[in-house]
């Protein structure tokens, strides 16, 4: 059975679709049909095309994986814990089948993290999934892997009542305190991992970053196709910009 999305949760979509490329092009639109701007539909072909190329994408994107440099699991300090965010989990039927989402390298980073003895205790992210009402969670889900991977299950720790990162910094630093932890190591998505930082910042921690799941490829020569549209670059814009516009949320005092 599908659950209809709380109302700010449905508000939070709506206000971010609508300053993300595909949300401004539909905006412009409209606006020139209804008023008969032809500029305006110029700008929305202009929105669309520089938000599809991946010379725009892929740059966007490494401004925010470049911030914080990758580890390799043998050269990662030990800590207290290993933290890992939530958004990896694409669909689960409550028993062995669980479908992942691209971000599965958050998952997978922690596992090996944990196996490597980097931590005694794997701490997983994730809310209840998407338009379902029967409780099931992305940390339910990624315990029941985890365990099915090896994880001792005694040192598995799920984060309850969270939906995002704010909450799961918060949720983790209240573990910490009842624990008496001093060190994290966070895995997160590389594009993610600077608006994570922040947040875990607040809690007093040291944090180590651990990013995983690249998606940019600004290290290669720039070829033509680069000025090509393509799907996956104006993916990569509207993640890129998902993230940007959270920095500037947070640091306007949205979150403290």
């Amino acid at each position: 059975m599908f659950a209809l999305l709380s109302f700010p949760m449905l508000v939070r979509k709506l206000v971010t679709f609508a300053v993300l490329p595909l949300g401004i092009v539909l905006l412009l639109l409209l606006v020139a049909f209804a008023f008969r701007k032809r500029w305006m539909i110029a700008a929305a072909g202009l929105v669309l095309y520089l938000s599809s190329v991946p010379l725009v994408g892929d740059h966007l994107v490494g401004a925010l994986e470049g911030q914080y440099p990758r580890l390799r699991v043998e050269v990662c300090p030990a800590a207290d814990a290993i933290v890992v965010l939530g958004g990896v989990v694409a669909d689960w039927d409550g028993g062995k089948r669980v479908e992942w989402s691209e971000a599965v390298d958050r998952f997978e980073g922690g596992v090996q993290l944990w196996k490597a003895g980097k931590a005694p205790v794997l701490v997983i992210g994730g809310g209840e999934l998407d338009y379902f009402d029967d409780g099931s969670t992305e940390g339910d889900a990624m315990r029941q892997a985890a365990e099915e991977r090896g994880v001792s299950g005694r040192a598995i720790r799920v984060l309850r009542d969270v939906s995002v990162t704010a909450d799961e910094a918060r949720r983790t630093a209240e573990l910490a305190r009842q624990e008496g932890w001093r060190r994290l190591i966070l895995v997160t998505s590389a594009f993610h991992m600077p608006r994570a930082m922040r947040l875990f910042a607040r809690s007093g921690l040291e944090v180590v970053p651990f990013p995983v799941d690249y998606l940019g490829h600004t290290e290669r020569p720039f070829e033509l196709l680069d000025l090509a549209p393509q799907a996956n670059a104006l993916v990569h814009t509207e993640v890129a910009l998902k993230e940007f516009y959270g920095l500037l949320y947070y640091r306007l005092g949205a979150v403290r």
